[in-house]
């Protein structure tokens, strides 16, 4: 055995001995690389890692990408990007109309001393703050608490000039649309957030007397800031319904805010329920039922054997459902569900799917990405993929430009792109490199393709279609039908009198 110094190595007898100061530089080197880069792995918080990068991939899939801010960084991870520095002097700016809320008797020193409580308060959870990202941040203290304090108190006063609490001057940002959309669709980034937490500390800290006797919470200020400055893909009074009932918690930062105001509140319906009637008939009645199923049953079974197979290119199995126009050849009807529900909340029961309206604009794309980039990073502890399964779910009804028409023309999609080609290809674009772990439309997907490959409800699909949209070409059916089944009973009375025994004279 040799020694190098506190470092014994074991060394083979047979083996040429190296020279302990050959050993000693690499082996100490070799141990606080180890130590430098397992730091991350024993964290008191790993629980807490609640954002995280996007993979470089995702980021090529769009361009510009759809995970890097555009206009502001919040948080480290696009602290110092060149093209987002100019919005650092609006941050204090910001920042300091907040603070300005909280003098008392136009007196300076209340608001240094609101200012050093917010410093102070978020020193003492820096270590905890730090858990929450994913990668060790290489700032020093004074700078990262600096950053949350900024970037924290810069996203308060964004949301009390949107709530309508006049500040001193609003030239900075408002007054133009595109800067205060672009700005509001960059604070829900997956890679642009800072923890809520911090947000509602430093809210609690600045919040006005006022506020504090019509008791305010963060979480209710940001979500009446976005769902009435931004096209989110559900209708505004859902929201407020949701802010006025949910107690909000467990949520990580404003992305997870609002994408969990979103999230439905039941399951789809998982099955069809028939409720039979248990009425007593009479002898008479049964037996008029029973021959009218029958003959239905006959004329059902003729019908799907002189009609063509219908042409389905889909292997129906899994997550794949056809498309809406394929769906509406086959008989399913679309309708659109109530707006006071989740856009999530799709059901299917006897060849009517019901899909309750979704709004897409311009960052609608960006918006569901990172929703779906938030899922795919993050185990859901047992919730579905609710965003990933939609995605697919419309990713299989959407295939075409036809199907967006025929969406768009029940009231289910209301968009302001240019064309549907592009509402297409939004979601044709959306389900590239993720994972589906648990598909909260299983049961709808399963039922959709029973319902799809029964030939009848082609045939009933093809009967609607071609004769009774128009009237009289419904009556001339009918008509033609009673003709044909009198002929027949008449054919078969006369073959029964033929055949009938003759008496003996």
């Amino acid at each position: 055995m040799a020694t190098t110094g506190d470092n014994e190595i074991l060394v083979h007898p047979l083996l040429p001995q190296p020279k302990s100061e050959q050993l000693s530089v690499p082996i100490e080197e070799m141990i606080a690389k180890f130590d430098k880069s397992s730091e991350h792995l024993w964290r008191p918080y790993q629980e807490l890692i609640c954002i995280r990068r996007v993979h470089e991939k995702l980021h090529k899939t769009t361009e510009p990408s759809s995970y890097a801010p555009l206009m502001v960084s919040i948080g480290p991870f696009h602290r110092g990007k060149e093209n987002l520095k100019a919005m650092e002097e609006c941050k204090l700016h910001y920042m300091s109309n907040v603070l300005n809320r909280t003098r008392e008797h136009h007196n300076v020193e209340s608001i240094q001393k609101v200012f050093r409580n917010c410093v102070e308060s978020i020193g003492r959870m820096e270590d905890k703050i730090r858990q929450c990202y994913s990668e060790t941040i290489n700032l020093e203290s004074k700078e990262f608490i600096e950053m949350m304090v900024v970037d924290g108190l810069f996203i308060i006063g964004i949301f009390h000039a949107l709530t309508g609490k006049k500040l001193i001057d609003d030239k900075f940002l408002f007054h133009n649309i595109w800067g205060k959309n672009t700005l509001l669709w960059d604070l829900l980034l997956m890679e642009n957030q800072i923890p809520i937490f911090v947000l509602e500390r430093l809210f609690n800290l600045t919040a006005d007397h006022k506020n504090k006797q019509k008791g305010m919470s963060f979480q209710g200020v940001a979500l009446n800031s976005f769902k009435d400055n931004i096209e989110l893909p559900r209708k505004i009074n859902t929201i407020t319904k949701l802010q006025q009932s949910s107690p909000g918690e467990g949520n990580k930062h404003l992305l997870d805010l609002i994408a969990k105001s979103m999230h439905p509140d039941t399951h789809p319906n998982n099955e069809h329920v028939v409720q039979i009637n248990s009425s007593p008939f009479s002898k008479c009645t049964e037996l008029i039922t029973m021959l009218k199923y029958a003959l239905l049953q006959v004329f059902k079974y003729i019908i799907i054997f002189i009609s063509p197979t219908p042409n389905s290119s889909h292997k129906l199995s899994g997550s794949v459902i056809p498309s809406a126009t394929e769906l509406a050849r086959a008989g399913v009807s679309f309708e659109m569900g109530p707006d006071d529900g989740s856009f999530l909340d799709v059901k299917f029961d006897d060849g009517v799917m019901t899909i309750p309206r979704l709004v897409i604009g311009i960052n609608t794309g960006r918006f569901f990405r990172n929703l779906i980039a938030s899922e795919q990073y993050f185990d859901q502890n047992g919730s579905p993929y609710y965003m990933t399964s939609y995605a697919i779910f419309m990713d299989n009804l959407v295939s075409s430009a036809a199907d967006v028409t025929l969406l768009r023309n029940q009231g289910i999609i209301t968009h302001t792109l240019g064309s549907d080609d592009d509402v297409c290809n939004i979601f044709n674009k959306l389900c590239s490199d993720i994972y589906l772990k648990d598909d909260y439309y299983a049961d709808i997907h399963r039922r959709v393709n029973i319902y799809y490959c029964d030939r009848w409800n082609f045939c009933k699909a093809t009967l609607r279609s071609k004769y009774f949209d128009n009237p009289w070409a419904g009556i001339s059916l009918v008509a033609g039908s009673l003709f044909l089944i009198l002929s027949l009973v008449s054919v078969i009375l006369r073959l029964l009198e033929y055949f009938k025994p003759k008496k003996a004279a």
